[in-house]
């Protein structure tokens, strides 16, 4: 919740038509409580303005790049798409299964993240470990060529990331713009 308390002179006629002149009649303060405070000392009336507090909204569905790149994603949108629709038809059909499928596709993103994180921290401690055999000059030829198929797949992971991450920069660079300019 957002307080915030403003002063203003005794109020007349002459106030309300500086909030005309400058067009505060026109700001809508949805949900807010306005109520005057005791008066102080000075020809001053507090007025306190609250505010109910902010609705976390859901934020907009947005497809994410990495996703093509993820081998099962295939079946997770025809499994999806798929599905009965509940008797429905024409654009009511459409709709459920687009808001179904919005459901079902971030549903799979949240596990697929988590997933990805899991598998990346377990590959870097078996990195890990094989790097310190390696200096300990125990390393055989099935040791590397474990270790250097858990750095592909590390890298694997990390190519994926990259790639969320670039999608979110060219984003926040669209909707920005160039500051350079």
């Amino acid at each position: 919740m957002i307080s915030l308390i403003l002063c203003v002179f005794e109020i007349d006629e002459s106030f309300f038509v500086l909030i005309a002149c400058c067009k505060l009649n026109r700001i809508h303060f949805l949900g807010c409580e306005v109520s005057g405070l005791a008066r102080t000392v000075s020809d001053h009336i507090p007025l306190l303005l609250k505010s109910q507090p902010e609705r976390v909204s859901n934020p907009p569905f947005r497809f994410e790049t990495w996703w093509c790149e993820v081998d099962n994603i295939d079946e997770v949108v025809n499994s999806s798409w798929n599905a009965a629709a509940g008797g429905l038809r024409g654009a009511r059909r459409v709709v459920f299964k687009l808001q179904r499928l919005k459901r079902v596709l971030q549903e799979w993103s949240t596990r697929e993240c988590a997933r990805q994180k899991e598998k990346k921290e377990a590959l870097s401690t078996i990195i890990q470990s094989w790097d310190r055999a390696k200096e300990a000059n125990a390393v055989t030829m099935d040791d590397r060529a474990q270790r250097m198929k858990a750095k592909e797949d590390r890298g694997d992971i990390l190519k994926l990331k990259e790639i969320e991450w670039r999608q979110r920069s060219k984003a926040l660079w669209l909707k920005v713009g160039d500051n350079n300019t």
